[in-house]
């Protein structure tokens, strides 16, 4: 799952923890869930204080969450933490790990002095700038508080759909789909595994609600509004933004 240059990075940054920790993963057959799976893998694998359990029973699937020995999970990612996000995981073994953060000793005081029970779900996108800053804040809090919890959720269409917020059909560009198969049938490994999770997500989708593919009919004339254009220049400013690169964490 992860390239030879992000796991030097990480297994430094995880030379930091100082308490074990567990993951616990709930998973299920999907194509998701076996690269969740990979992921996880290779994080314990360069840690000796970080231990995987594949027996979870959370309803969310795929997912994991981070536990200290001895106490319940208050961090779980139902997504898989790549892109921008990847910097919001590698914090959160940290924190976990008992690594302390960098925030004032009053902020934390006031944390940890909350009254109530908060539990903070986050929908995000793994293309989204500001969307760590908020998931980071979050995971802080469950780990300062016990009696917060944070689930970061992936915002993408399938788990939109799965909300029953949206109860209308969907539509889908043939070339979009075309595409799609196309990642999914790399030889590359991870564009692969990208591809095939974008192919299942599809078929959640088409499970709640309608979804049609279709057909442009003609090119969009001379400064109109072109979706598969628009498409073409989003999917360039994701490529730069999520390509995996080195890890910036400041721990």
């Amino acid at each position: 799952m992860l390239d030879a240059n992000l796991k030097a990075q990480l297994a430094a940054y995880l030379e930091r923890v100082k308490l074990p920790f567990e993951i616990t993963a709930s998973l299920d057959d999907s194509a998701a869930a076996q690269e969740m799976r990979g992921l996880l893998e290779d994080i314990v694998a360069l840690s000796d204080k970080i231990t995987l359990k594949t027996d979870g029973s959370d309803a969310r699937r795929p997912s994991f969450a981070l536990n200290r020995v001895g106490e319940s999970p208050r961090i779980r990612f139902a997504a898989i933490p790549m892109g921008h996000e990847f910097t919001s995981l590698v914090l959160a073994l940290l924190q976990v790990g008992g690594h302390p953060p960098k925030i004032e000793a009053e902020l934390i005081e006031q944390i940890k002095g909350l009254d109530g029970e908060f539990r903070f779900e986050t929908y995000m996108s793994l293309t989204c700038h500001n969307c760590p800053d908020v998931v980071q804040a979050l995971n802080l809090m469950a780990v300062l508080n016990p009696r917060i919890t944070s689930v970061v959720i992936d915002g993408r269409i399938a788990d939109l759909v799965e909300t029953s917020v949206l109860d209308n059909q969907l539509i889908m560009p043939r070339f979009v789909l075309a595409e799609l198969q196309g990642i999914a049938d790399s030889a590359d490994k991870l564009r692969r595994a990208r591809g095939r999770r974008g192919l299942d997500r599809r078929r959640r989708a088409r499970s709640r609600v309608p979804v049609h593919p279709v057909r442009r009919s003609r090119r969009a004339p001379h400064g109109a509004a072109d979706p598969r254009r628009d498409h073409r220049r989003r999917r360039r400013g994701a490529a730069r933004g999520v390509r995996h690169g080195p890890v910036a964490v400041s721990a």
